[in-house]
């Protein structure tokens, strides 16, 4: 099972006997991540948490926020023994509260999005904490945040672990269309692909709600 950059090569590179297309190979690889990172599975739904700075609105990724997040699900300021649920606005709403804002700054209870910048309201008066419930980007490694590019083998994420072979068959296939010319291998991984990720789905939906059977009665 492929827990790595590394070792997803070695993986195509097995199924597929084509020693030498790892420039090929990485090269899709990082296009399947960029495909999936839009894409929710429940492995890649996380729980983070940064903490705010005094007088300062907007965040930024890596610095301030967590490097891997993709989309908010829920954000939380912690208050006292409890949290206080921060609702998404939008940056025209945003921006109109912050025109017309006093001096007086407290805990943050809406956010906005400018870019890849977070932006919160009100400014903080102090250092808050804030937990976020997300879904994370594909394309960035677990432990550092950085892009997956295949400069660095050991870069890994769930995907790698959870989704080996959604990942691999999709490689595989992209090959096979482009460098290979193998329209029957194509076709053979674009039905892999296809079973792996509504297995997938599938799991995630059974995870979400139930598998939708009965438990029969005993009488």
């Amino acid at each position: 099972m492929a827990e790595d950059v590394a070792s997803m090569i070695a993986a195509v590179k097995d199924e597929t006997h084509w020693p030498s297309e790892t420039a090929a190979i990485i090269r899709h690889l990082v296009a399947s991540l960029r495909h999936y990172r839009r894409r929710r599975f429940w492995f890649s739904e996380k729980t983070g948490t940064f903490n705010t700075v005094a007088g300062q609105s907007d965040y930024v990724r890596t610095t301030n926020f967590p490097a891997d997040l993709m989309e908010i699900d829920t954000m939380r300021v912690e208050s006292g023994n409890g949290e206080i649920i921060m609702d998404r606005i939008s940056l025209a709403d945003m921006r109109a509260m912050q025109s017309g804002a006093s001096a007086t700054r407290n805990s943050p209870i809406y956010y906005s999005w400018l870019g890849d910048t977070l932006i919160v309201f009100p400014t903080p008066g102090g250092v808050w904490t804030i937990n976020l419930d997300y879904l994370f980007d594909a394309t960035r490694d677990t432990a550092t945040g950085n892009e997956i590019d295949g400069t660095v083998t050991t870069y890994t994420n769930e995907y790698f672990k959870r989704a080996e072979e959604l990942l691999r068959t999709r490689i595989i296939y992209a090959l096979s269309l482009g460098r290979a010319q193998d329209p029957s291998l194509a076709i053979s991984m674009q039905t892999m692909n296809r079973e792996a990720d509504q297995a997938l789905t599938l799991e995630t939906h059974q995870r979400k709600m139930g598998s939708g059977f009965e438990v029969a009665r005993c009488f």
